[in-house]
């Protein structure tokens, strides 16, 4: 571990850098971009890495402050292939969520044995369910269903289940 962005470029394969002052931390621009001068990305710092090294930035950038316009637009930055493609796990989870993405049978619910589809039903069949029982909070109510085996989502208990 370094401080020295010198020692830290030496002989490295990849060169990653991001804006100084994010959205929200504007009023501290001048302050950071004097305490972050030494690590700007430039071609002096860019002939430290390993001759096969590449240059990323997640953009958007401020040419000529963390990142040198030669090094953004030169032979070796990869930046605008890194904007092109979302990052590994977001793209793992939108093709989880384009797998998940309920189909019409997925919809239909099964809650005290029977099948139910819209949410009316449902909540007609959570409220006869717990009748017969005092339960104040939406945390007794989980409860009591998850003994019952039943799942409860938050937007389902939102409402009173007796009917209340």
């Amino acid at each position: 571990m370094t401080t020295d962005a010198r020692e830290a470029a030496s002989g490295s394969h990849v060169l990653y850098t991001d804006v100084w002052a994010s959205m929200g931390q504007e009023s501290e621009s001048q302050a950071r971009a004097v305490a972050f001068a030494p690590y700007a990305l430039d071609a002096t710092l860019l002939a430290l890495a390993a001759d096969d090294a590449i240059v990323l930035h997640c953009l958007p950038a401020h040419r000529g402050e963390e990142i040198a316009a030669e090094v953004i637009d030169g032979p070796r930055s990869r930046v605008f292939d890194q904007a092109e493609k979302p990052p590994a796990r977001a793209e793992g989870r939108a093709r989880s969520a384009r797998r998940r993405t309920p189909t019409r049978r997925d919809r239909r619910r099964r809650i005290g044995g029977d099948t139910v589809s819209s949410r009316s039903d449902r909540l007609d069949l959570l409220r006869a369910l717990l009748a017969d029982r005092d339960l104040r909070t939406h945390e007794e109510v989980r409860v009591a269903l998850a003994d019952a085996g039943h799942m409860a989502h938050a937007a389902t208990i939102g409402r009173d289940p007796r009917g209340a």
